[in-house]
């Protein structure tokens, strides 16, 4: 990237045509937006700089300071950081997948949090009673008529209890909501150890047919050289033909074993599909060894 300043005479010199000087700041921007914040980030900001003033010396503070933030916008901005395997590349993607989609755990999860929550107020003291009662309904001996008011009848009666449990039993309350509240994360755990087991097991069978997949694919190709490695020599009169066809019989073999594989491989996605709580058909990438060995 070229940067061209212009530079006026002062006011204090005599009049003269007007300086064009060129500044390159191209290898100096890229390697500045590159740089890591500390002392050669702060090295390279101080030469773009030296190279700035030198340029035109004239230029006041706050022009500079501009000039270096529109070199920093131009460089570009810092490149993305690559995306995350895609799902089934790995077995920990699968767990945290799992651990964090699975309906199931999280309904126990909640469960867990609630019987949590409940140690608290099981210790606490009963709710108070607050008992209206009222007395001569009727307003017997008075001139008014019946009534259910309480400042309408002969006497009303309000008496205010709180029940207070004996030495001991709060304590007990608060320990078994407490025993409840272990025993919940307990059963979260277990839950969550048999579903990674199962994934576990299932992941283990998916990456032994996806090395078989690749091995027998392998073998098949070895398997079409050597067809035409004996389609020659028969051609050249060096080999049976028999050598062919035991070639071509052992690729159909092999091409049959790749169907029953991919069939294979189908069903343990819909398992490991299940166990995660996706749909039976959705994609599910191959174990990460066996696409780079396939690659």
């Amino acid at each position: 990237m070229h940067l061209a300043f212009f530079r006026r005479p002062s006011s204090r010199t005599a009049p003269r045509k007007t300086d064009c000087i060129a500044a390159v700041f191209g290898p100096r921007i890229a390697h500045v937006s590159g740089a890591p914040s500390g002392t050669q980030g702060e090295d390279e900001m101080t030469t773009v700089w030296g190279q700035a003033s030198t340029a035109w010396p004239d230029m006041p503070r706050w022009a500079g300071s501009l000039l270096m933030g529109l070199v920093l916008c131009a460089a570009g901005p810092v490149p993305a950081v690559a995306q995350d395997a895609p799902l089934g590349r790995d077995l920990p993607g699968l767990l945290a997948y799992a651990r964090a989609q699975s309906p199931e755990l999280r309904a126990m999860r909640e469960e867990a949090e609630a019987a949590a929550q409940r140690v608290g107020p099981a210790g606490a003291l009963p709710d108070p009673v607050l008992r209206v009662e009222l007395m001569n309904i009727n307003n017997y001996g008075n001139d008014a008529s019946p009534s259910l008011l309480p400042w309408k009848v002969g006497e009303t009666k309000y008496t205010l209890m709180q029940s207070l449990p004996l030495w001991g039993k709060r304590e007990l309350k608060r320990d078994a909501a407490a025993a409840d509240a272990r025993q919940a994360e307990a059963r979260t755990n277990a839950s969550w150890a048999e579903l990674a087991a199962r994934i576990k097991a299932a992941h283990a069978e998916y990456y032994r047919a996806a090395g078989n997949e690749r091995l027998t694919t392998e073998v098949l190709g070895l398997m079409t050289r050597l067809e035409q490695v004996a389609q020659a020599r028969y051609a050249g009169g060096l080999a049976a033909q028999a050598d062919a066809i035991r070639a071509q019989l052992e690729q159909t073999a092999m091409r049959s074993e790749l169907i029953m594989i991919d069939s294979e491989k189908r069903q343990i996605r819909a398992r490991l599909n299940a166990l995660l709580a996706r749909e039976s058909g959705a994609p599910l990438a191959d174990p990460w060894n066996c696409a780079r060995c396939r690659r």
